[in-house]
């Protein structure tokens, strides 16, 4: 029976359809990192290998070699050239162009006001005035106009000019120079948007002016009007659009920039021996190779598509590997969609890092691996974090080539990194294990450039490379680290020993208002500590989430034995129904104050789960006691609603806190009597369920036991009892100074 429980506890995380689309998202993204690029070609990536066989070119093909510089000087030439001249509205020209019509019609208007004028003077003084060359039967026709007849000829004029004026009007000689020059021209108006146009399309002022003529009969039908009108226009309209030289430089400056560079040709001859088996890649030979892997990627042979369904069937092949191990043996990490993102997060990094790199001038020893090892193992687990460093090292390896070598390094590192912070609970520590990845790097490379035949130049930078990837590590888990934890709720030791403070505002707030729980909670803390320890649970966490898991009686503090300090008891005159009430709602209350202090989600699990369902047994005896008064007790009402201890440190908590309760109301506290009270509490906890869905076994059961009975011995020990100086004692002759302290000749 106990057997099946243990099981049911034990496959209680439930694998959500979330997690699952996550980890075939992720390992989707991850194919997509690995084919991205050129395809490494024979496994050969980087300056500096050593080729495993001979090369040779499998048909004519083009390498790019040195700067064509005349060639790329008339690449830019053209480019320069085909740039199209800039032109504006001119405003200064376009006003003009209204403004002579506007000047004849007033001036006329006023002459014809003027009585004392005769006719001849009056046209003589208006072609005096007029800003155009008539005739002079056209400036008596405009005074015999009236002033309505004249404002009609007048607006019409405008009109028409407005219509013929809108868009770009050139000279007839600029016309020419232009097309000379370029098939067409930018016209930016004056809203700002541009225009392009072809130089044969654009519009002369003799053009605008043939148009005009056209549109006259439409608004004027005195003749004479109308010839009046075709020569105002005539000498009116001018171009009116202004060469803009500052924009057209600076796009034809951007055009040369932006033009190709050409490059001489290298013909590579069929069966030409590229590199040769054995030859240390020099940059020359890598760009043969990657141009090799681009064309046969371009060919879409029946090889690179193979490589592609290789490796979509390998990636497939390891997530399918994970997806088993998890759900073996890290259940609730799998259960977990905040874990899942975290790992992918991690891990699309750490592998986006390394394509990145094998596309620089870096190192393929430089990819931070050991950190995303670091950071799995302090905020997941550390065997989690093994696992995935092998895989990691897999996607790095084929990233590079599939050489082994790179493996075996990035494996090293990773695993070297993930010991070094085993129990991690200082920021030091990070320093520390950088320092370790760095030198396990350092000498694997050492190992692998001497079975290569490599010289000791190449060696030595490449020990540098690895030491400076260790230091690299550690300084991104110490910047990384505190905002993973952040973001995805987690709680690490680094963060627990600051929770660890005594100094900290909710422990201060308790040690004034519930001293008696203060003072239990530290008790409990070191009685949970060393039974985590016994058993290998997290002995900080332990610790931590039981100076918190009381922090619900400070809201009623009186309420508790433990800070009732010889009051009068506050249950006295209540209900047990009601005096239950009270103490199973500080774990409610504990959760607020949480909340309010913003404790970690692990913290809040110690406050929500440290009494399990148990039965506030003394109030409901009470309520047995008080049945015919009061009514039927069920046994329901006296108990907490809160759920069991999901996690071993939690279980440990519930354990101590009744432990060290029990322990301190024994009237005789010998060794044998808190022994034999300890092993009663457990065996009832054990046989009230309390324990049923953590992962407890009767052996930790036991080490808890002992770890209890042990630390509750010191603490409660008995103590001899001194001889009371007034009875029967002589009491030591001390001759003291002045000040109080013996003289030397007393001595």
């Amino acid at each position: 029976m106990i057997w099946k429980k243990r099981q049911s506890g034990f496959h209680k995380f439930k694998i959500t359809s979330s997690s699952f689309l996550l980890v075939i998202l992720f390992a989707a993204v991850f194919v997509s990192i690995l084919l991205i690029g050129p395809r490494p070609y024979k496994g050969i990536m980087q300056v500096g290998d050593v080729a495993r066989t001979t090369i040779k070119a499998p048909f004519d093909f083009y390498v790019r070699g040195d700067v064509n510089s005349e060639a790329t000087s008339g690449s830019i030439e053209r480019a320069v050239e085909i740039v199209p001249e800039v032109y504006f509205p001119d405003k200064i020209k376009n006003d003009s162009i209204y403004s002579g019509t506007l000047s004849l019609f007033n001036k006329a208007n006023d002459l014809r006001l003027k009585k004392n004028i005769a006719e001849k003077g009056k046209v003589s003084l208006l072609k005096e005035k007029s800003p155009f060359v008539l005739k002079n039967s056209y400036y008596s026709y405009i005074l015999s106009l009236d002033e309505e007849k004249s404002d009609q000829i007048k607006t019409s004029i405008i009109e028409i000019i407005n219509l013929i004026t809108d868009g770009p009007i050139f000279d007839a000689v600029e016309k020419v120079k232009i097309a000379d020059k370029a098939e067409s021209i930018i016209y930016i108006a004056s809203n700002g948007e541009e225009v392009y146009i072809q130089t044969d399309s654009l519009i002369t002022t003799k053009d605008a002016c043939a148009i005009g003529k056209n549109l006259i009969p439409e608004y004027i039908k005195d003749k004479v009007g109308q010839s009046l009108a075709d020569e105002i226009i005539a000498q009116s309209v001018v171009g009116n659009v202004s060469y803009d030289e500052k924009l057209t430089a600076k796009r034809k400056e951007e055009a040369a920039q932006a033009a190709p560079v050409v490059y001489y040709e290298n013909l590579i001859k069929e069966n030409s021996v590229i590199v040769a088996k054995s030859q240390l890649i020099t940059k020359d030979h890598l760009a043969y190779l990657h141009q090799l892997s681009e064309l046969e990627n371009n060919n879409e042979n029946r090889e690179t598509k193979l490589y592609y369904y290789s490796i979509s069937i390998f990636v497939l092949l390891l997530t399918v590997l994970l997806w088993m191990y998890m759900k073996l043996y890290e259940p609730k990490i799998l259960a977990s969609v905040n874990s899942i993102a975290l790992i992918g997060l991690i891990s699309f990094i750490i592998i986006l890092s390394a394509k990145l790199i094998t596309f620089s001038p870096l190192s393929r020893y430089f990819v931070p691996l050991a950190s995303a090892s670091i950071l799995i193992a302090i905020l997941l687990s550390s065997r989690l974090a093994i696992v995935m460093t092998m895989f990691l090292s897999i996607f790095i390896a084929i990233i590079s080539g599939g050489r082994l070598n790179i493996f075996i390094y990035y494996l090293a590192g990773g695993l070297i990194g993930i010991y070094s912070v085993k129990n991690v609970r200082r920021r030091a520590q990070l320093l520390k294990a950088g320092l370790f990845v760095g030198l396990t790097g350092c000498l694997a490379i050492i190992n692998i450039d001497l079975l290569d035949n490599l010289s000791t130049d190449v060696i030595f930078i490449d020990s540098l490379w690895a030491i400076s990837n260790g230091f690299v590590c550690a300084f991104i888990v110490t910047g990384i680290l505190p905002v993973l934890e952040y973001i995805f709720k987690i709680t690490t030791n680094i963060s627990l020993l600051e929770l660890s403070d005594l100094n900290h505002p909710l422990l201060k707030e308790m040690v004034i208002k519930a001293p008696g729980t203060y003072h239990h909670s530290l008790i409990v803390g070191n009685l949970s500590e060393n039974a985590a320890d016994a058993i290998g649970a997290n002995s900080l966490l332990a610790r931590v989430g039981a100076y918190y898991h009381d922090v619900g009686k400070l809201l009623k503090p009186e309420y508790f034995s433990e800070n009732q300090m010889g009051y009068a008891d506050k249950h006295a005159e209540l209900t047990p129904k009601m005096s239950s009430l009270i103490i199973t709602n500080h774990i409610k209350d504990g959760l607020v104050l949480a909340k309010k202090y913003k404790l970690s989600i692990a913290i809040q699990d110690f406050i929500q789960q440290h009494h399990g369902n148990s039965l506030t047994f003394y109030f409901y005896q009470r309520a047995i006691e008080n049945e015919k008064k009061e009514g039927e007790a069920k046994e329901e009402d006296f108990r907490y609603k809160s759920p069991l201890p999901q996690t071993k440190e939690v279980a440990i908590v519930l354990l101590a806190d009744s432990v060290e309760a029990a322990t301190r109301a024994l009237p005789n506290q010998t060794p044998k009597k808190i022994k034999q009270t300890v092993q009663k509490i457990i065996n009832n906890k054990f046989i009230d369920e309390q324990l049923d869905e953590c992962d407890l076994t009767l052996k930790d059961l036991h080490k808890i036991s002992e770890s209890f009975s042990k630390l509750l011995a010191g603490i409660y020990h008995s103590r001899v009892e001194y001889p009371d100086p007034g009875k029967g004692s002589r009491k030591p002759k001390n001759k003291k100074g002045k000040n109080g302290f013996k003289n030397k000749s007393n001595k």
